[in-house]
């Protein structure tokens, strides 16, 4: 796959190799207003998270609204989804 990369624009082999590299990304503040979104759209779009978070500005009831809106139980949820404190 990689011998013709030559053939395509940059920004389409660096799009590919974070595609196949890139499956799990640190969120901080990841409970918060702007956290909280940016968690949303990456598990959409199949990234799994680590949520990094002290909790002084938000609360963990975040993290169950974000599974709710993405229709996953408990249990695939913290499979994608892991919380530091």
């Amino acid at each position: 796959m990689f011998i013709f990369l030559f053939l395509y624009p940059i920004e389409s082999v660096i799009k590919l190799i974070v595609q196949k590299i890139m499956t799990k990304i640190l969120i901080t503040g990841g409970t918060g207003f702007i956290g909280s979104h940016t968690c949303l759209l990456l598990l959409e779009r199949g990234y799994d998270l680590i949520i990094y978070d002290s909790f002084i500005n938000s609360s963990e009831k975040v993290l169950g609204r974000i599974g709710t809106i993405l229709k996953f139980d408990h249990d695939s949820f913290y499979k994608r989804v892991k919380v530091i404190k």
